[in-house]
Formats: structure tokens, sequence, C-alpha cells
């Protein structure tokens, strides 16, 4: 796992790049745990590095990843270009976690970094 630890404004975030994560809940416990061990206070993801079976709500993939990162108080951000999301369940769940704010889609670190500090 490609890893990078930036520190902004008082928030430790580790930046993942380089490989494909999230394809199964394993994944997500497996970057969690990279996340607990390094004392960061977020995960910032762009979208191209998380498998499509995250993306697919009907694997239930991303529902539990998502769940356990709310559980151990680790925001997410997966950065990139929603704007053509073909499913309207996808768009609504993006939507709603961008409404409660720990787990967030936005489209570039920098709107990461300001949407979960």
């Amino acid at each position: 796992m490609n890893i990078e630890i930036v520190e902004k404004n008082g928030t430790r975030y580790l930046i993942i790049n380089g490989v494909k994560i999230f394809s199964s809940v394993e994944s997500g416990d497996e970057v969690l745990e990279v996340a607990m061990s390094e004392g960061v206070d977020a995960v910032v993801v762009p979208s191209e590095a998380v498998s499509l079976l995250f993306f697919d709500l009907k694997t239930r993939v991303a529902g539990e990843i998502l769940q356990k990162f709310t559980l151990y108080h680790i925001r997410l951000a997966v950065t990139g270009d929603f704007s053509n999301i073909p499913s309207d369940s996808l768009r609504a769940f993006m939507v709603e976690s961008n409404r409660q704010g720990s787990i967030v889609f936005v489209d570039s670190i920098e709107a990461a970094f300001e949407k979960l500090r």
C-alpha cells in the first residue's frame, strides 16, 4: 500500500495511492488498521484507487466498510469526478454521506482536507 501522512490544520491524514483498495470488507479492515497504527484522524483515497465493487451498493462492501470507519471514528474521503454516476441509489448514498460528514465524496484532495478538518 502506497501511503503518505500529511498534517494540515492539526488534522492528520493518511493518503493512499497506487493500489486498488476496498474490494472487500477485509481490505477495508486493513486500511483501518494502518490508519489506527499511524494515529491519523482521516483517510483520503482517490476514486481510481477504489475497487469498483465498493461502488456497487448491491455488494454491501461500501456500507460495511463505512460502518467500521464510523465505529472507529476514522473519517474517510474518496476524491474524484462523480458527476457521471449512473446509479440513482449510489448518487443518493453519496449525498447522504456528504451530509453526515464523516464519510465524504469530493472532487479534490483540497476539498477533502476542508471537509474533514
